[in-house]
């Protein structure tokens, strides 16, 4: 069982908010039920790497790169000096814009980037910032944020996973925190996702499953080694990036551990979530693909690093990989196009009130780009709010609000 103890807390967003904080933790017992967990699928064996290296756009950074994200076309690179972004074929800095003369222009180291639907969340040396534009806009909680000391960020609609060094934590889109404590696990989780009804939780090599219904949480019977990154896949389901290679877990709850390699165990390093493809992972051979319910395929041959190297994928099917002071963009993922991928989404989801205008719906034909393209960012806002389809109706799978999503960011493409 999970034990959450609410305190006060400023919205993250919140522009004009106090922020109070109490930190306690209770300890549960985890009581696993008979056959929640299976045997485990192994699927054994090295990934095939193109013989020839992809094509990149490679990048100086000024430092070493610490963390990379992106939202729709906007890629943004946290390093040792500061927070840039691409712009063109060069990484320009990413200054903060503030009202408030103290608040310096630039954001210092930064330790962990994260998207945060059509944002990127940045924390640094100088505080905690979320991008508008090709600017950054600080947090008003920004100094207890980094006091924190965070370790992962995960956002779940409006409200934000932290894994932090006072363990696991959500804030709320009301302002509140919740800590939860799981038993016999302290410190900071190494990395946090959450589904609509699951959040995985690693701590190390210890992973959990949390049941959002019941509180409960349950320990994989599994050895993931050192799980590092937890990222979605395409079909609801999750990939684990352990030091033993792997981990997928399916939609229904069966999981199956990719060993990347002949012998011993492979590491994957980073995970990049793209809805329409797939998810990408690092090993120390490249990047490979991996799809819900198939064997991983390498996609890039990239030269080994010793040191932490991070992955990030764009809205436009570009793969960004930090590694030292470099930034590369490949092309590996296909673009997200309106005809191909968004329209039947909002045909299967939306064309049955808005095609005859059943449940008050204004009659609207998705599949004409130009009414969709016009609409796309109250469709993007409804369905993000659960506005839209209306309560008795099938809602739309993350998934497919990721597609939707992406494609609106990435300037809607045909």
């Amino acid at each position: 069982m999970v034990t959450a103890l609410r305190s006060g807390m400023a919205p993250l967003f919140n522009r004009c908010a106090a922020f109070a904080l109490a930190l306690a933790l209770a300890g549960c017992a985890d009581d696993e039920p008979s056959g929640r967990f299976g045997e485990l699928r192994v699927v054994p064996g090295a990934i095939s790497m193109p013989a020839e290296p992809v094509e990149a756009t490679t990048l100086e950074a000024n430092g070493y790169i610490s963390a990379v994200a992106a939202t729709g076309s906007f890629i943004v690179a946290g390093t040792t000096t500061g927070s840039y972004y691409v712009d063109a074929n060069t990484l320009s800095p990413l200054s903060v814009w503030s009202d408030d003369p103290a608040i310096s222009p630039e954001t210092g180291a930064v330790s962990l980037l994260a998207r945060h639907g059509g944002s990127v969340l940045v924390l640094a040396a100088e505080g905690v910032f979320h991008s508008y534009g090709d600017r950054l806009v600080p947090s008003p909680a920004s100094d207890e944020l980094t006091a924190l000391a965070l370790h992962d960020i995960h956002a779940d609609g409006d409200d934000l996973w932290l894994a932090a060094e006072e363990g696991l934590g959500l804030l709320s889109s009301t302002g509140d925190v919740s800590w939860y404590s799981i038993s016999g696990q302290q410190g900071a989780p190494s990395a946090v996702l959450a589904t609509d009804e699951l959040v995985f939780v690693a701590f190390g090599a210890a992973v959990f499953e949390i049941d959002r219904s019941s509180n409960m949480s349950y320990q994989l019977p599994y050895t993931t080694g050192y799980v590092s990154a937890i990222a979605a896949s395409a079909d609801g389901g999750v990939y684990f990036a352990g030091t033993e290679g792997l981990f997928e877990r399916a939609a229904g709850g069966d999981y199956t551990h990719y060993t990347m390699s002949d012998g011993a165990s492979t590491a994957v390093e980073a995970l990049a979530y793209y809805p329409k493809d797939g998810t990408f992972a690092l090993t120390a051979d490249g990047v490979v693909l991996a799809r819900p319910g198939s064997e991983p395929v390498g996609v890039a041959p990239i030269e080994a690093n010793e040191s932490p190297r991070s992955l990030a994928a764009d809205d436009l099917g570009n793969v960004w990989l930090g590694d030292g002071d470099s930034l590369s963009g490949m092309a590996l993922g296909s673009p997200i196009s309106f005809a191909s991928d968004v329209a039947p989404l909002l045909e299967t989801y939306c064309g049955h009130c808005h095609a005859t205008g059943e449940n008050g719906a204004p009659a609207q034909d998705y599949n004409d780009y130009a009414v969709t393209s016009a609409l796309a960012q109250t469709i993007v806002s409804r369905i993000s709010t659960n506005q839209m389809p209306p309560a008795g109706e099938d809602p739309v799978p993350a998934d497919a609000f990721d597609i939707i999503q992406g494609w609106y960011l990435s300037g809607m493409n045909p």
